[in-house]
């Protein structure tokens, strides 16, 4: 069987969340057929390949090229700005979803047609079927949608309304309406679509009862050793990860810097120390973590090995997100101790208290790390039985598993 990738994000293994899916997704395909990956925003690729263009037009030009993403870094910019909540209130009805617009098919590599085109995420469904629409003989089509993205655009949305960040409340709340007005259109042209989680294919299931969804796992590389514990001496390190061009990224960090620390210094003052870490963010927010008491900015970092070495605890207090959490797997698959809320834990196979701790509330979060440094043989052999539940269900072998039982 020849099967086709088509997908918006290069395959990186080493790379941000989604990219490390396609690359899955990729690997999963090669195992089974012979593959050719297409990225479907050749104008993009394009730019960025050009030695000759400045980087700071290239980055104008590819803004320029997906207006919703440039509305949504223009909220990201200025979260509070009721200026711009009136320009995207004004501006996001004539904008298409994620450049959804798009609908050019990419040019087929040489070779027999495929018997399997597999989009990734939803913003490659329209080239897929636009490339499906031109072939002699109609492959299967299959779409692995990741997360099920109106749903998190609407937790985005709440949340960041909740906190009174109006332009970022504003832009996803058009872009959620928008999300599932595409859903509903493109959904039900494909054979299977796949998700990461059960949630998500439950909601699926309910909008869509005659839709065939599957679930294809997040999953992760455990290391053959795990991070050696840090060194009793000292601040005990606390990191965050996750790339902060992301709207729940940059919540979270912002309530650890905010608010878990200041709860932990009056707890145990001169005791906790915070690393940040992750490539995107707005000027803003690396100004305001680099002021930030006790904390660390390292934006994108070569490797995480290191990090992880350092860690006393992972910390993810996300209050918004969609599918399962990699940064957690990853975490754990390091025997890192992780403090998570509810909702960044949520779609894992993991228990509270046998694998990680679960806090919502700052004041929580504060002691469940605080309870992390001050117990922490207890904490490493938490963090020990939540790898092996990593190896278990969310080692790299579950994903092809799933996949090949399509």
């Amino acid at each position: 069987m020849t099967a086709l990738l088509v997908t918006p994000v290069t395959p990186r293994p080493d790379g941000v969340g989604v990219e490390q899916r396609a690359a899955r997704l990729a690997s999963a395909l090669m195992v089974r057929c012979n593959m050719a990956a297409v990225v479907t925003v050749p104008y993009r690729a394009l730019i960025a390949s050009s030695e000759r263009i400045p980087p700071i037009v290239q980055r104008s030009m590819a803004a320029l090229s997906d207006p919703a993403a440039l509305l949504r870094r223009l909220a990201l910019a200025a979260p509070r700005s009721r200026v711009a909540a009136r320009l995207i209130a004004t501006v996001s009805p004539r904008v298409p979803a994620d450049g959804l617009a798009r609908r050019a098919a990419p040019a087929l590599p040489a070779g027999p047609p495929p018997d399997l085109v597999l989009a990734f995420r939803l913003r490659a469904a329209p080239a897929a079927l636009e490339l499906a629409r031109g072939l002699a003989q109609t492959p299967r089509l299959e779409l692995d949608l990741d997360d099920l993205e109106s749903d998190t655009a609407w937790q985005i949305a709440r949340v960041a309304a909740q906190v009174g960040d109006v332009a970022v409340a504003r832009v996803y709340a058009a872009h959620a309406a928008k999300l599932e007005a595409v859903e509903a259109a493109l959904l039900p042209r494909f054979d299977r679509v796949w998700v990461c989680s059960p949630g998500d294919r439950d909601a699926l299931a309910r909008r869509f009862p005659r839709l065939d969804v599957g679930v294809l796992p997040n999953v992760v590389d455990t290391p053959r050793v795990p991070a050696p514990a840090p060194s009793p001496s000292g601040a005990r390190r606390l990191l965050f990860v996750g790339a902060l061009a992301y709207y729940p990224n940059i919540d979270a960090a912002l309530i650890l810097a905010d608010e878990v620390m200041p709860r932990l210094e009056a707890l145990a003052p001169g005791r906790f120390a915070v690393d940040v870490v992750g490539r995107g963010a707005p000027r803003w927010l690396a100004r305001r973590l680099a002021r930030a008491p006790g904390v660390t900015f390292h934006g994108e970092v070569p490797a995480m090995g290191p990090r992880y070495a350092a860690a006393t605890a992972v910390v993810v207090p996300l209050r918004a997100g969609g599918g399962t959490r990699l940064k957690i797997l990853e975490a754990l698959a390091y025997g890192v101790p992780v403090v998570a809320t509810t909702v960044a834990a949520v779609g894992l196979d993991l228990s509270p208290g046998e694998h990680l701790a679960v806090a919502d509330r700052p004041d929580d979060v504060a002691r469940a790390c605080l309870a992390v440094a001050d117990d922490p043989d207890g904490a490493r052999a938490q963090a020990l039985r939540g790898r092996e539940r990593v190896r278990a269900t969310a080692g790299a072998g579950s994903f092809a598993a799933a996949f090949a039982d399509r």
